[in-house]
């Protein structure tokens, strides 16, 4: 037995002296070395992927864009990773991080920058350019958006005129982030990746 295990030794120590088992271990080496020579170059792109953080641009629409809803988009720039040009352009960072707010202009409401409401109109891109509480005056509830209850008490009231101040405005604030319109195309390349909310 042991006589056989020292032949088989003897087979493998030739086999492994033999001229193509001399050359494997040669390209395994050639490979290794190779390996480490290439490890500079995945370095490299490893930090170049820091340069693509260029492709997450985003710049400013011209005029007031809206999107399919009839919202103009204010991208808030304080939730982009860096604002470029005095706010013509954003680096949405990397991973993509930023928020639209939606501000309506098919609704009928009007903003104003006061809650006497009072004074010119604003419109989407002035809002979003100053950024700030605006206001707007707000809509009666409807007595099918009221429970039973509060309904008796609407229809109550309706037959006393005094209890109900009809030229009472009702001021609604809400708060736009300072930034710049942007348009629905150009969002939509980054699908999925922004947080949005509406006024």
């Amino acid at each position: 037995m042991r006589a056989q295990k020292d032949n088989q030794t003897a087979q493998v120590t030739a086999a492994a002296e033999s001229p193509a088992s001399v050359a494997r271990q040669k390209s395994r080496r050639r490979m290794i070395r190779g390996a480490a020579v290439a490890v500079p170059t995945i370095l490299t792109l490893h930090s170049g992927a820091a340069l693509a953080r260029t492709s997450n641009l985003i710049s400013r629409a011209p005029g007031a864009p809206v999107d399919g809803a009839g919202n103009n988009m204010c991208l808030n720039e304080n939730s982009v990773a860096e604002v470029f040009d005095g706010g013509q352009r954003y680096d949405l960072g990397e991973p993509i991080s930023a928020e639209v707010t939606n501000i309506p202009t098919l609704d009928g409401r009007q903003f104003y920058d006061n809650a006497d409401l009072t004074g010119t109109p604003l419109g989407g891109q002035e809002m979003c350019e100053r950024g700030g509480t605006f206001y707007y005056e707000a809509a009666g509830p409807l007595p099918s958006d009221l429970g039973a209850q509060a309904r008796a008490d609407l229809i109550r009231q309706s037959f006393i005129p005094e209890a109900v101040d009809a030229t009472e405005k009702v001021a609604t604030g809400v708060d736009v982030p300072r930034g710049g319109l942007v348009s629905a195309t150009a969002l939509a390349s980054f699908a999925g990746r922004i947080m949005y909310r509406t006024i």
